[in-house]
C-alpha cells in the first residue's frame, strides 16, 4: 500500500442511486460508492496527502449546491474518492455486512460468507431489521448506544472538537430510565425513546470557527453577550452587531452546506467582516432535536471575560446595554436596598423583556421612549398574552417607575434573561427544542440561592419572527408534550433532593398543574384583549390601514373589515377569543361596530388593570362599569336625532358613512349610491326590509368603477343547449322546481325483466314520462306566445334536464336554465312575477313571470344570464367588477355593511352623530354622574368614561395627529358648547360639528355596542 491509503468495501445498498430519505440529495455521480462502517487507515500518510485542504475544496464546490445533503462519514471519503481513487484500497464484504433494509447485501454477500468478521450498525432504527444475524446484532445495543456513527470525520477534520462531558449522576440515572429490558423487542416501544436519547447525541464542534481577538476590559467588569441560533435566524446577527458593541460568544446550529453559506454572508457582510470580538462556535446538525441547552453551553464555555449576559438571538438590546451593565457590575451596590457588593456567583441581574408585534420599528432610544410606545401599543411586556408567568416576577409596573435596582423574589416558570458571573452552573442538556429549557436553569439558580435583581434602566426587546419547527412539534405533539412533562418531574425531584430543604416547596409542586396566581390570571385576560385590540386599532375610521391576510394555500384576502379579520384570524387565547365572539354576534345583529367592540372592551380591561395595581378590588371597578352601562344607555336615547326614512340625502350620508371606513372615498361615493338604489327598489312601506332580495354577484373583469346596479336578476349560468337563443325580449318566465330527466328511484329497488323486449317498454315509458312533462310547457309557450315571433318563452328550472328535453324545448323556441340556485327561486318570482312551481299539472298563464330583456354574457369559461327591464322589480342585483379577486371580495364586504346600514336608519327612524362625537359628549356625561356617587363607585364609572375616549384617540393616531392634542381640544369645544355633537375632523384635526358634513352613526350599533 504504497500509494493506497485507505482500505474500504465497496457499498452494497442501493441507498444512494436514486433520491435518499427525507427528500436529501445523494452526491452528484458517486454511485454505490464505499462505505466507511470498517476502515483501515494509514493516518501518517493521510495527513501527507494534505486531506484537510482537498476536503474543504470540495465541500466549497459542491456543499453551496446541495442545500440538503445527508452528510456521513462515507461522503467525505467518497467525495475525495471520486477524484483520487488510486488511494483507496478495496476489503472484500464481509468485512462490513450490513444490517438495513435497504440493503442488497443478501444477494450481494450473504451467500459467499459463512464466518461474519464485522457487522455494520450505526443506528438505533436498524433494531427492527429481520435477518438470520438480528439476535447477535441486538446483543450489542448497549455498546453503541452512544454512538452516532460520526466519530471517524470528528478525528480528521482539523479544528473540530468534540465535548466528552463526564456523565453525572442525573445522566447515569436518566440511561438507565431509559434504556429497553432485555426482552424489549422494538426500541418504538419508548415512546419518548428519541427524545430522551437527544441528549446523547454527539456533534462535531468547530471552536472559533472565524478569527477571534479580543481581550477582556482591565477594570474586571467585562461582560459577553451569550447567544445561540439556526440558519433561519442568520440575519439577526448584523442587527445584534449594531446594538451590542462588546463581546458576543455564538453557538450556531448548521449542517456542513449551510456553514458553507454562513461564510459567503460573513464574507459580504462589512459589518461582521469587521468584527472580531465575535467567537463562533459551529455545532453541526444531528438528530430530530434542537440541542438548545447544548449550544447555551458551547457559547458558555468560551468566554473570557468575568460575567456574561445570557440572552436568546431573537431580542436587541437597547443602545449603550454593553456599557450600562458593565456600570451596573461595578455600582450595583450603590443603592440603599440592596449590600455593597460586586456582582457575586450568588447575585443575578435581571434586564426586563419587552416585544413587539411589527417587523419594523423605531427602536427606541430610551426607557421614557420605551414607556411611551408601551402606553399607544407599539410594544409589551415580553409573552404577555401567551406565557405571563415567564416574566411577571420582573414586575413591569414597578420597573416602569424604578429608578434604582430592586430585588425580586423567584416564583415557578420563571425565565429572565440576566447577567451572571462565567462560573455560573451550566444547562441541563436534557431539555432539547422548545419547553422548559431556560426555566430549568433559573430553577437550578434559586436552588443555589441567587437572588434576582431587576435593573432599572435596561431592556431588551424580542422582534417577530416565524415559529420554529420545535414549538409546531409541541403544539401538535402530545407525545412531545407527554415526553417533557415527565422530564420536569424527573428534572424537579432531582433537584430538590439535591438542594433540600430549600427546594421542598418545588418539590410539592405539581408539574402538571398550569398554575396562575390571582394577578397573573387577571393580567393573562387583559393581556390577551390588548393583544386583540393592537389588532384591530389600526383599522378604525376612513384613515384605517389595511390588512392583507394570506392563507395556507396562499390565497389573498385585503381588507380592514374587523369582523372579516376575526373569521379569519385563528385566535387561540380564551379571552381574546371570547371578546371576538362578542364582536361578531355584535356586526351580525347590526352590520357594523365590530372594531369598535375589540377597542372598548379591551380598553375598559386597561383602565381596569390600572385601578387593580394600586389595589382596588375588581368587584369595585365591575359594580362602577355596571352603573356606568345603564346610564349610558340612557343617555343613548336622549343623544339620538330623528331620521325620515324618505330623505334620500341623509340616507345616502349614513352609506357613506359607513363604505368609507371599509373602502377607498371615491369608491365609496360610487359604492353608496348603489346600495341606496338597492334597498329603495326592494322596500315597501310598513314592512321589514328583507336584505336577501339584495343578490351580490361577482364578476372578474373591468375595474372596481364598473360595479353597477342591475334591476333584475344576474344567474351564474346560461343556457344549456348550443342551439337556443342567447338575447330574448318580451320573454313570459316559468319558474319551477320539476326534474325533467331520468331519475333513479329514491329507495333500493330492482326490476326484473323476462325478456330484452319488457326493457325496452321500460325505457319507452320512462322517457314518454319526461317527455309528457315537456309537452305541456311547449303547449303553455304556444298559448301565451300564439307564434307571435316579438314573444319569447324562458324556463329555469332548479332541477335538472336531460340532453333529451332540451332538444325538444330547443325546437319548440323555449330557451331553459337548469339547476338554478335554490336562493334565487323566491328573488325569481319577487323580480319577474309568477309562480315557482312543483308540478307540471296546474300550469296557466297566471304563473309565469315577465322580462322586457333576458340575454347571455360569456366571459372566458362562464356564462351569465340576465334578467332585466321587469315592471316592478323586488329583487335586484348588486354587480360587481374588479380585476383581482380580492378586490371583488372586499368590496362585496363594503356592500354588506352599506346595505345594512341604510336598513338600520330606517327602521330605526333615529341616527347618532358620528366622528367620535357619541363618546365625547358620553364621557362628560359620565363625569358628572360620577360626582353624584360617593364611594368607590366613582373609580369604577371614571375608568368607563375615560375607556370610551379610545374611539376619538384611534381616530386621531390613525390620521396622524397627536392624541392628547386632539382629546383635549374635542373636551374644550364641547365643555364649550354642550348643547352640540362634538367629532373630529379627520381632515384637519379640528373639533367640527359631523352632523353638518353628513357623518352618522347607526342608532343600534352604538345601543349593541353598550350591551356587549
Amino acid at each position: 500500500m504504497t500509494s493506497q491509503s485507505i482500505a474500504l468495501v465497496e457499498n452494497q445498498s442501493d441507498w444512494y442511486l436514486g433520491k435518499l430519505w427525507k427528500n436529501h440529495n445523494p452526491w452528484p455521480a458517486l454511485g454505490r460508492g464505499f462505505n466507511t462502517g470498517v476502515m483501515l487507515l494509514n493516518l501518517q500518510q493521510i495527513r501527507d496527502f494534505n486531506w484537510s485542504a482537498i476536503w474543504k475544496m470540495i465541500a466549497e464546490k459542491e456543499l453551496l449546491s446541495m442545500l440538503s445533503t445527508s452528510l456521513a462519514d462515507q461522503d467525505i471519503f467518497n467525495a475525495i474518492i471520486k477524484q483520487y481513487p488510486q488511494i483507496v484500497y478495496k476489503l472484500p464484504c464481509q468485512w462490513n455486512v450490513q444490517l438495513s433494509d435497504n440493503s442488497l447485501s443478501d444477494s450481494l454477500c450473504y451467500a459467499e460468507v459463512q464466518d461474519l468478521k464485522i457487522i455494520h450498525w450505526n443506528s438505533p432504527k436498524k433494531l427492527t431489521v429481520r435477518n438470520k444475524h438480528s439476535e447477535f446484532f441486538r446483543n450489542l445495543y448497549l455498546t453503541f448506544l452512544e454512538y452516532d456513527g460520526n466519530l471517524l470525520r470528528r478525528e480528521l477534520i482539523t479544528g473540530c472538537t468534540q465535548t466528552s462531558e463526564p456523565l453525572n449522576d442525573s445522566i447515569d440515572s436518566q440511561i438507565n430510565d431509559h434504556r429497553p429490558s432485555d426482552n424489549s423487542n422494538n426500541d418504538d416501544e419508548n415512546s419518548c425513546y428519541e427524545f430522551n436519547r437527544a441528549q446523547y447525541i454527539q456533534h462535531r464542534i468547530h471552536l472559533f470557527y472565524i478569527e477571534f481577538d479580543y481581550e477582556p476590559s482591565p477594570d474586571g467588569n467585562d461582560v459577553t453577550l451569550v447567544v445561540q441560533l439556526s440558519m433561519d435566524r442568520l440575519q439577526m446577527i448584523e442587527s445584534l452587531c449594531e446594538h451590542w458593541e462588546g463581546p458576543i460568544s455564538l453557538a450556531m446550529y448548521l449542517s456542513d452546506s449551510e456553514v458553507q453559506q454562513f461564510l459567503g454572508y460573513h464574507r459580504n457582510s462589512k459589518i461582521l467582516s469587521e468584527r472580531k470580538n465575535i467567537g463562533y462556535h459551529i455545532v453541526y446538525r444531528e438528530g430530530p432535536f434542537y440541542p438548545i441547552n447544548k449550544l447555551r453551553n458551547v457559547a458558555l464555555d468560551q468566554v473570557i471575560t468575568p460575567y456574561v449576559f445570557l440572552s436568546d438571538i431573537d431580542f436587541l438590546p437597547m443602545f449603550g446595554l454593553y456599557d450600562y451593565l458593565k456600570r451596573s457590575i461595578g455600582l450595583i451596590g450603590l443603592s440603599s436596598d440592596i449590600e455593597k457588593s460586586s456582582l457575586s456567583k450568588k447575585r443575578a441581574l435581571v434586564v426586563p423583556a419587552f416585544e413587539t408585534l411589527l417587523y419594523r420599528i423605531l427602536f427606541p432610544k430610551s426607557k421614557a421612549d420605551l414607556n411611551r410606545m408601551l402606553n399607544v401599543g407599539e410594544l409589551f411586556t415580553f409573552r404577555y398574552h401567551v406565557w405571563i408567568k415567564g416574566h411577571a416576577p420582573t414586575n413591569y409596573a414597578m420597573w416602569s417607575q424604578a429608578t434604582t435596582p430592586y430585588k425580586i423574589k423567584w416564583e415557578p416558570d420563571f425565565e429572565p434573561y440576566v447577567v451572571v458571573d462565567r462560573d455560573v452552573v451550566r444547562y441541563d442538556t436534557r431539555f432539547v427544542g422548545f419547553g422548559w429549557n431556560k426555566v430549568s436553569h433559573i430553577m437550578e439558580l434559586h436552588a443555589q440561592n441567587y437572588e434576582f435583581v431587576v435593573l432599572p434602566n435596561a431592556f431588551i426587546i424580542h422582534m417577530p419572527h416565524s415559529p420554529s419547527f420545535d414549538i409546531a412539534k409541541y403544539r401538535s405533539s402530545s407525545t412531545y408534550r407527554k415526553c417533557l412533562q415527565s422530564l420536569k418531574r424527573n428534572f424537579i425531584d432531582k433537584l430538590s433532593a439535591r438542594y433540600a430543604p430549600r427546594m421542598a416547596a418545588i418539590h410539592s409542586l405539581n408539574p402538571k398543574a398550569e398554575i396562575a396566581r390571582y394577578s397573573q390570571a387577571l393580567a393573562i385576560n387583559i393581556g390577551g384583549a390588548r393583544g386583540l385590540q393592537e389588532v384591530l386599532r389600526t383599522n378604525l375610521g376612513p384613515q384605517g390601514t389595511m390588512k392583507m391576510l394570506v392563507s395556507g394555500a396562499g390565497d389573498i384576502k385585503i381588507t380592514k373589515d374587523g369582523n372579516v379579520l376575526l373569521h379569519e384570524m385563528q385566535i387561540q387565547h380564551p379571552t381574546a377569543a371570547l371578546i371576538a365572539k362578542a364582536s361578531t354576534a355584535q356586526n351580525d345583529e347590526t352590520g357594523d361596530g365590530t372594531t369598535s367592540t375589540v377597542l372598548i372592551i379591551g380598553e375598559l380591561l386597561k383602565q381596569a388593570q390600572s385601578y387593580i395595581d394600586e389595589g382596588v378590588h375588581p368587584r369595585v371597578i365591575t359594580d362602577g362599569y355596571d352603573k356606568a352601562q345603564k346610564k349610558a344607555i340612557e343617555f343613548l336615547d336622549k343623544f339620538k336625532i330623528s331620521a325620515d326614512p324618505k330623505d334620500q340625502e341623509l340616507l345616502l350620508s349614513v352609506a357613506k358613512t359607513a363604505l368609507k371606513t371599509k373602502v377607498n372615498a371615491p369608491l365609496a361615493e360610487m359604492l353608496a349610491k348603489i346600495c341606496l338604489e338597492a334597498v329603495t327598489s326592494i322596500h315597501k312601506p310598513n314592512q321589514p326590509i328583507d336584505l336577501f332580495m339584495v343578490e351580490i354577484l361577482q364578476m372578474q373583469h373591468k375595474t372596481d368603477e364598473d360595479t353597477k346596479l342591475i334591476k333584475g336578476l344576474v344567474l351564474d349560468h346560461g343556457a344549456r343547449h348550443p342551439n337556443m337563443k342567447k338575447r330574448l325580449t318580451n320573454a313570459y318566465i316559468l319558474t319551477c322546481n320539476v326534474s325533467l330527466e331520468y331519475e333513479k328511484t329514491t329507495v333500493h329497488s330492482g326490476f326484473f325483466y323476462k325478456s330484452a323486449d319488457e326493457r325496452e317498454k321500460m325505457v319507452a315509458a320512462e322517457k314518454k314520462f319526461i317527455e309528457d312533462r315537456c309537452k305541456k310547457i311547449i303547449e303553455l309557450k304556444e298559448k301565451v306566445c300564439k307564434n307571435d315571433p316579438e314573444k319569447n318563452f324562458v324556463v329555469i328550472n332548479q332541477q335538472g334536464i336531460d340532453p333529451n328535453s332540451l332538444d325538444m324545448l330547443c325546437r319548440a323556441g323555449i330557451t331553459a336554465l337548469r339547476r338554478a340556485k335554490r336562493r334565487n327561486m323566491e328573488r325569481l318570482t319577487k323580480a319577474c312575477g309568477g309562480k315557482a312551481m312543483n308540478s307540471l299539472d296546474d300550469l296557466s298563464p297566471d304563473c309565469l313571470g315577465f322580462a322586457g330583456l333576458v340575454y347571455e354574457h360569456v366571459l372566458g369559461e362562464e356564462k351569465y344570464t340576465f334578467i332585466e327591464e321587469l315592471k316592478n322589480p323586488e329583487s335586484v342585483t348588486i354587480l360587481i367588477r374588479g380585476p383581482q379577486k380580492y378586490a371583488l371580495t372586499q368590496i362585496k364586504d363594503a356592500l354588506y355593511d352599506g346595505l345594512r346600514a341604510i336598513k338600520n336608519t330606517i327602521e330605526d327612524g333615529s341616527l347618532i352623530p358620528g366622528a367620535g362625537a357619541f363618546e365625547i359628549a358620553l364621557h362628560s356625561y359620565l363625569l358628572n354622574y360620577m360626582n353624584e356617587l360617593k364611594g368607590k363607585e366613582q373609580m369604577g364609572v371614571k375608568a368607563y368614561a375615560e375607556a370610551l375616549m379610545v374611539i376619538p384617540k384611534t381616530l386621531a393616531f390613525n390620521s396622524g395627529y397627536d392624541q392628547k392634542e386632539v382629546v383635549l381640544k374635542l373636551l374644550r369645544e364641547f365643555n364649550q358648547n354642550p348643547s352640540n355633537p362634538i367629532g373630529l375632523d379627520l381632515s384637519t384635526g379640528e373639533p367640527f360639528d359631523p352632523t353638518t358634513m353628513g357623518i352618522f352613526d347607526n342608532y343600534r350599533v352604538k345601543r349593541q355596542l353598550l350591551y356587549s
